[in-house]
């Protein structure tokens, strides 16, 4: 066993929920984060 194969390999931990809007200009595609960044609703700190 190398030490490549010893080490943890990063994972994906969050899966990030997508959604397609239409509307009179086209389609958009886009998540829940670009949204509410969209609408201006933007919290920045820590709990």
């Amino acid at each position: 066993m190398n030490s490549q194969n010893s080490q943890i390999q990063p994972q994906a931990r969050y899966i990030l929920p997508s959604f397609i809007e239409h509307s009179s200009f086209g389609v958009k595609e886009s998540n829940p984060y670009n949204k509410l960044f969209e609408e201006r609703i933007i919290f920045l700190g820590v709990q």
